[in-house]
């Protein structure tokens, strides 16, 4: 999947970046869940455009909200 990066430039996604900033918040199985939904997100609902990292960055908030609410649903 590409993504929209803030100058403009697409970029391949890489979730390693996403890894790196959630994966000292929760354990590594936790992170991989919110990972996961995020891409699952971002699969269904960017089809005819690129996200950005501003979409990425939302995605990541609503994940985290529903993972301290213990909302956050299992793949």
């Amino acid at each position: 999947m590409v993504v929209v990066k803030k100058d403009g430039r697409l970029q391949e996604f890489d979730d390693s970046k996403l890894l790196k900033s959630i994966g000292s918040r929760y354990k590594a199985v936790e992170s991989v869940n919110i990972i996961n939904q995020i891409k699952k997100e971002l699969n269904t609902r960017f089809i005819e455009f690129y996200p950005n990292t501003h979409n990425i960055q939302d995605l990541v908030e609503k994940f985290m909200i529903l993972k301290e609410k213990n909302e956050l649903p299992e793949l």
